[in-house]
């Protein structure tokens, strides 16, 4: 049933049209609304990061002033008296800090301030938090939080609000004879250098800023508020005091909602709060709702005209109609409207339209011959056209059949394409019957010589004795179908070529005895001839595309691998590349590695979840194993189309390869790997493989060889900063701490010879023990300290000597009973073996800080071609599905092995202590079977 002309329109355009114009705008406004939240968030929090950073960089001048003037007060003398002459003497070069300056001894009593206050002479600042941070780290400026100035005397008020700034004096010897604070006042009036600092920053720049102490009290506050007034009933407070940086979105006291962010100033104690007003920051989101409202507005404009566009097309037919009665009127009957409508209109078409034919009826004869004739004429053009616009094969073949059909009829069509000598079926039009793949007739020796001509084969009646007819009787008869023939009346088939060079068939079967006449064979003929042509230039095409595709495919490859500088980590990713891409079997790289080449990495069914490699073998002799090998010793390609037939091939265990191509990867003309690639199909690796492979490993080798040179520098660069390192310790602390228990061993020897009563000697006596214990154990600490930062000593010392200094360092220094079991050296490189202590020496440093455990157990064997190395304790443990932002211990465990070659596995989980092995293969010049 035909529905209303009315509902339709209204149903197809307005409705629809408004319905996804609404659901649309109103998606894209919140999603843009969350999205700027998002935006406005994370631009904050750096904001604040990045200020707070800044202010710390710029208030360092005034720890380095002091220190400046620290350095040259014991240059005249190391007394009290010579301290106070010194600073009194540089009294012009600390005018900076207006609240004055004092000088601490290393017991926090006062020996001299600026401007001179005797009444605070001797003055207590033991207490203070910024002395406390000097002595605990003398190595570190301390800025304070708001402090006062304590009384002279109990009944004296307290000084003013200050900031201290301070750092440690040092004598010649290095050792810290007192400290030197410079004082800040703190105050709404106050104007000095610390406040100018702040003020040239321009932090309130994009916005309210406050600098605040790790107690909540203002330090600083564009806003004008007084410093030293609490902070802390500001919403922001306690996250800004929990030493984070983050931004929170909240209401202001007045009412206003702002977004305040906050960081740490790095370096102090102090915090940054900036505050910005929300309503600015989303300003741009009212000018999205703008355009939203216009979007709308077009979402009801353009449905009205299309509305109008519709009623067009309905007018249209109902014109035509009126035409062609004019048209009709005039004798021409052939005359025919087309009006698919699906309504009152195409019923009223199709009425005319039969009307038309009636009276076209008996003119139809006369002219059918010529019709005929015109329509094989324009079929034949349209495939002289199509060859010329169409490249993609499948559409082509298909518009191949269906156009010839116009001219030349049958019941059922098949084409073929010359895959080498091999027809094969791409196309069919017409009915399903057995036999399609015979129907070319191509079985015959006299067949095949007939189409190789590239002449066609004619069975104009099959009802005629043929040996071509007999042959598809039997065939039909093999095939449990003996009356097929009975139905078939007129078979023809049609090389085509192109080039001189057949590249398909295709034949035509016809219920018809006698229906392909010479006539249509011509035309049959020139069609084919057309269809030859449009095939082969879709078939070039085709090879174009492909190749285009691979060199984009090589260029994203490249793209992906060109940053990439952790070697292991370049070898992965380019296997994963070249195996997801191009979708090959198996994809395995190696590296040339002594007198053997090595997989390194590889993708397929051999490559673990972990990316573990599975190869067996995995390292192949050069010049005498495997393609790989033999690709390694002569740096050419070796392509096998049938691996089973070639005796340089060497299976891995696990695959079903039956073809392979092996290409060097070379750098400056030296063989530095292969890239191994494999099919489980025969054959099915050409020249376009080897040239697009060839590519890889050109871009490869350039990758390889940065990555390498950037791990090169990267050690270089560590090992000497670690050398140097362990020369100063040894030349400075070291010996101090070894003049120390020499010292100490002196006097306990003249306290033994002394005649002093028993009772003294014992309370003499017990003080320096425990000095030179002390010594001692700073001493061995020293020693593995400086083990540490020369890991070239494991080449001399090895890799089981430098475990056990440190479990025994780690009993000595935690008194943590520590149980071992060490193997004989393994053979390793000193690569691997500094992985492996580094690794050890982090899970040992793991057991002190986190694990709060009683007992540790360390291992170190070599089983079944392995190196095992185990790290357990008692401890805590931890829940493995947990994550710890911040701790990188395990992370860099794990990143260490993957460099070295091996396998790290990680089991704990909370009150069941933890348990670290690593796993590292054995090369196989050991002797040992991998």
């Amino acid at each position: 049933m035909r529905g209303s002309l009315r509902r339709k329109i209204l149903t197809w355009t307005l409705l629809p049209a408004l319905s996804v114009f609404v659901v649309v705008a109103a998606v894209g406004y919140f999603a843009a609304q969350a999205l700027a939240e998002d935006l406005v968030l994370d631009r904050d929090r750096e904001l604040a990061r990045l200020s707070a950073a800044e202010v710390s960089a710029s208030i360092q001048e005034y720890p380095e002033l002091l220190s400046g003037v620290a350095r040259d007060l014991t240059a005249g003398g190391e007394t009290n008296d010579d301290l106070a002459r010194a600073l009194a003497a540089a009294a012009n070069r600390l005018t900076y800090f207006d609240g004055g300056v004092v000088l601490l001894d290393n017991l926090g009593r006062v020996l001299a301030a600026l401007p001179d206050d005797p009444a605070a002479l001797g003055g207590d600042w033991s207490a203070r938090p910024v002395f406390r941070q000097i002595i605990q780290n003398p190595n570190r400026p301390a800025f304070s939080d708001i402090a006062t100035a304590p009384p002279a005397t109990t009944d004296a008020p307290e000084g003013p609000l200050t900031i201290d700034v301070a750092v440690p004096v040092l004598t010649a010897r290095n050792e810290l004879r007192g400290v030197l604070v410079g004082r800040f006042l703190v105050g709404a009036d106050v104007v000095n250098p610390l406040y100018g600092t702040l003020l040239r920053l321009r932090l309130d720049s994009k916005g309210e800023a406050h600098v605040i102490d790790s107690a909540g009290r203002l330090i600083y506050a564009s806003t004008g508020d007084a410093a030293g007034d609490s902070f802390t009933d500001h919403p922001v407070a306690a996250a800004a005091l929990s030493r984070a940086s983050g931004a929170l979105r909240t209401p202001t006291a007045d009412g206003r909602e702002v977004l305040a962010s906050y960081s740490p100033i790095p370096n102090t104690s102090w915090n940054l709060v900036i505050e910005e007003e929300w309503a600015t920051l989303m300003a741009p989101l009212r000018r999205y709702t703008a355009g939203l409202s216009l979007l709308l507005s077009l979402g009801i404009i353009l449905p009205a005209l299309v509305v109008a566009g519709g009623m067009q097309r309905i007018t249209r037919p109902i014109n035509a109609l009126v035409e062609a009665s004019r048209q009709v009127a005039r004798g021409d009957f052939g005359r025919t409207v087309t009006a698919p409508t699906g309504d009152e209109l195409e019923t009223l078409a199709e009425q005319f339209n039969s009307m038309s034919a009636e009276l076209q009826a008996s003119y139809a004869q006369l002219e059918q011959r010529v019709a005929d004739r015109t329509r094989e004429l324009q079929t034949v053009l349209g495939v002289s056209r199509q060859v010329a616009s169409t490249l993609e094969l499948p559409p082509l073949l298909s518009q191949i059949l269906d156009r010839l059909r116009e001219v030349v009829d049958y019941r059922f069509a098949r084409l073929f394409i010359m895959e080498g000598d091999t027809p094969v079926l791409l196309e069919e039009r017409g009915e399903t019957v057995a036999l399609a793949d015979v129907y070319y007739l191509g079985a015959l020796p006299e067949t095949e010589a007939v189409l190789s001509r590239g002449e066609p084969l004619l069975l104009a009646d099959t009802g005629q004795p043929s040996p071509f007819v007999d042959h598809l009787r039997r065939v039909a008869a093999e095939r449990d179908n003996p009356d097929l023939m009975d139905t078939i009346g007129s078979i023809l088939s049609l090389p085509l070529m192109a080039r001189e060079r057949r590249v398909g068939i295709m034949t035509l079967v016809h219920g018809q005895r006698g229906y392909y006449t010479s006539q249509r064979v011509e035309v049959a003929m020139a069609f084919a001839a057309q269809a030859a042509v449009a095939i082969e230039n879709a078939r070039l095409f085709a090879d174009v595309g492909e190749r285009v595709a691979q060199l984009r495919v090589i260029n994203q490859v490249s793209q992906s691998i060109a940053g990439i500088l952790d070697l292991d980590g370049l070898l992965r990713e380019t296997a994963a590349l070249i195996h997801q891409r191009f979708g090959y079997y198996h994809v395995g790289i190696a590296l040339v590695e002594g007198d053997y080449v090595v997989y390194r990495a590889g993708a397929g069914q051999l490559v673990s979840d972990e990316g573990e490699i599975l190869f067996s073998p995995n390292r192949l002799r050069i010049g005498k194993e495997g393609l790989t090998g033999r690709a390694a010793a002569t740096g050419l390609v070796l392509l096998s189309p049938d691996v089973s037939r070639d005796r340089r091939y060497v299976p891995l265990a696990g695959l079903s390869t039956r073809s392979e191509v092996v290409v060097p990867i070379k750098s400056k003309e030296l063989v530095i790997g292969v890239l191994d690639i494999q099919s489980e199909r025969l054959d099915d690796f050409d020249e376009s493989d080897v040239d697009l492979l060839r590519s890889l490993a050109n871009q490869l080798a350039v990758a390889i060889e940065n990555a390498r040179l950037y791990g090169q520098a990267g050690q270089l660069a560590a090992l000497e900063e670690r050398q140097k390192l362990a020369r100063e310790l040894h030349d400075s602390v070291s010996q101090a701490l070894y003049g120390i228990a020499l010292g100490t061993r002196t006097a306990r020897t003249m306290l033994d010879r002394s005649a002093i009563d028993a009772a003294t000697q014992a309370k003499l006596a017990e003080p320096l023990d425990y000095v030179l214990a002390q010594a001692d154990a700073g001493m061995a600490e020293m020693r593995a300290l400086i083990f540490e930062l020369r890991p070239e000593s494991l080449q001399s010392e090895g890799l089981v000597a430098a475990l056990r200094k440190q479990t025994a360092a780690l009993g000595a220094r935690h008194q943590i009973p520590v149980a071992t079991e060490f193997g004989p050296e393994p053979e390793l490189s000193l690569t691997q073996k500094e992985m492996l202590y580094r690794v050890a020496q982090e899970a040992m440093h793991n057991i002190v800080k986190h694990a709060r455990a009683t007992s540790a157990e360390v291992r170190l064997v070599v089983e079944n071609g392995r190196v095992i190395m185990e790290v357990c304790d008692n401890g805590q443990g931890f829940d493995m599905t947990q994550e710890f932002p911040g701790h990188l211990g395990l992370k860099s465990m794990r990143e260490r092995v993957e460099r070295g070659g091996g396998l790290l596995t990680i089991a704990s989980a909370p009150a069941e202590g933890t348990r670290i092995q690593v796993k590292v293969a054995l090369p196989a010049e050991a002797g040992v079977a991998v």
